[in-house]
């Protein structure tokens, strides 16, 4: 009688031991188990926000090339890769650049201080070559003035690739003054027989008679 009374001992310290373990071992597996999510999940956000975190511009190339007598565009998007923002923050400089003449210009943009270079080549084409005595004035608007006065002033004319005057199918102008002061751009262009098409950008700063 008394073996057995060890060995029902020994049992019940054996089922003991085993009913702490469980929970042990269980508890040790679930905290690792979570500690693993959490450190993919940090890793995954870290990965996503890096990759979205932007604000560099870069140049599209070096050179660009136009035709002669075409339109030049003035946004910076046409130049450069960045995000909305960053491209509203560039500053343009090309006033070097002759649309009416073939030749190869410098031209060069400003973003946070610093200076960004590129040329622009204007190619010979038989687009209509059209030409203005001033692209950009100021224009003082009194009680009797007209649209046709700053026309005069502007003087505009166009020719065609074999020199034919063009000048009266020339479009864009608009039969009144505007209506705010201010600085104005008007987009000009003229078409040919042959169905070419020449574009010249004429910028006017309006200003109110001084009493």
């Amino acid at each position: 009688m008394k073996g057995k009374s060890s060995l029902d001992g020994l049992e019940k310290a054996i089922l003991g031991i085993s009913a702490l373990l469980i929970p042990i071992v269980t508890g040790v597996g679930v905290f690792k188990a979570n500690t693993q999510k959490k450190e993919n999940y940090v890793s995954v956000w870290k990965e996503t926000d890096t990759s979205q975190k932007s604000d560099e511009i870069s140049l599209k190339k070096k050179e660009f090339t136009l035709q002669q007598n075409a339109s030049l565009d003035l946004d910076p998007s046409a130049y450069f890769d960045g995000s909305v923002e960053d491209l509203k923050q560039i500053e343009l400089s090309l006033d070097d650049v002759d649309m009416t003449k073939p030749g190869t210009y410098k031209a060069s943009a400003t973003y946070k201080k610093k200076s960004y270079d590129f040329t622009i080549n204007i190619e010979k084409s038989d687009n209509p070559t059209i030409s203005a005595e001033k692209d950009s004035f100021k224009y003082i608007i009194g009680p009797y003035s007209t649209m046709d006065e700053v026309k005069e002033i502007a003087n505009v004319t166009a020719v065609d690739k074999d020199g034919n005057d063009i000048t009266k199918d020339i479009v864009g102008w608009p039969e009144k003054l505007p209506a705010e002061y201010g600085e104005t751009i008007y987009k000009l262009n003229v078409t040919d027989t042959y169905g070419n098409v020449g574009y010249l950008n004429i910028e006017i700063d309006f200003e109110k008679v001084r009493n």
